[in-house]
């Protein structure tokens, strides 16, 4: 690092650790893009070296078989190594992604116009969001509003809903498109624990029936001058605890509950981020 750097981070310590942070962010990025090619060049050499090593013992040549079964072997270590990197580079990325997402982002969230609040909320997101609102404008049929799906015991109503599915080529080889869904549910009033559980069931009910399972799931609700936050119980329950879906152990939900503000702002438990290139 040099001096000027050094010193201009230590007169305003915030603008420079951010500073140092970008660049980091941005040589992972390259780093990212640059390291796809040893990773296919190395699943070359794996096969190349395989083809090798399976000749070498139908011919009985022993000795070169274990050289080139052992270098096999290498390569697959190291491709298990270079995707631990390239794992860890996207973690670090993301939350860098996130960070500089709220730091850029404005205070106060005002709320756009529309006859409802999930027309609000779209609006909102379509605006906050360019991966979302990109997604909407090639198809716009993915967003139901007023919806009813069908799960495994019963229909369950939402006031908004938008259903991607994944490709054929994703279900067999994890390439192309991964899907996305999002549930929206107003409420009359301020969320409880019931009324979280109960969207938590229904959401799970249409997971075991059709296997959607929900990339992001908003309760909204307007909120009256004498509001003061959600009940403690709830809000300790949405924020510290990592919601998932019965049965899946390792996925997560991105529970959201929003309050529209008397005074014409949003008032996000927890806030979520808007990210580049990422959906909502």
């Amino acid at each position: 690092m040099a001096k000027s750097d050094y010193y201009r981070g230590i007169e305003d310590p915030i603008r420079g650790t951010f500073d140092l942070a970008e660049e980091v962010s941005s040589k992972a990025d390259r780093i990212l893009f640059n390291s796809i090619f040893s990773l296919y060049f190395t699943w070359f050499c794996v096969v190349v070296t395989g083809m090798l090593s399976l000749t070498f013992l139908f011919q009985g040549r022993i000795f070169w078989f274990f050289i080139f079964f052992s270098v096999f072997c290498a390569g697959i270590v190291t491709i298990w190594l270079l995707g631990s990197v390239r794992g860890f580079l996207k973690k670090a990325s993301f939350r860098f992604s996130a960070i500089q997402s709220m730091r850029d982002g404005p205070p106060f969230h005002k709320i756009p116009k529309g006859k409802t609040m999930t027309e609000r909320f779209v609006k909102y997101l379509r605006k906050e969001n360019k991966a979302f609102d990109r997604l909407l404008k090639n198809r716009p049929e993915l967003l139901r509003k007023d919806a009813y799906l069908v799960g495994r015991k019963k229909r369950h109503h939402f006031d908004g809903v938008v259903i991607r599915k994944p490709t054929p080529l994703r279900k067999i080889h994890r390439q192309g498109s991964p899907g996305y869904s999002m549930f929206i549910r107003e409420t009359k009033r301020a969320p409880g624990e019931e009324d979280v559980k109960k969207f938590i069931r229904s959401m799970s009910d249409i997971y075991q029936k059709n296997g959607i399972y929900p990339n992001r799931a908003v309760m909204i609700f307007k909120a009256k001058g004498s509001y003061r936050g959600l009940d403690d119980t709830v809000y300790d329950w949405i924020v510290d605890e990592r919601i998932q879906i019965p049965g899946q152990l390792k996925r997560f939900v991105n529970l959201q509950v929003i309050a529209e503000l008397p005074e014409g702002t949003y008032d996000f438990v927890p806030f979520i981020p808007e990210l580049e290139g990422y959906l909502p």
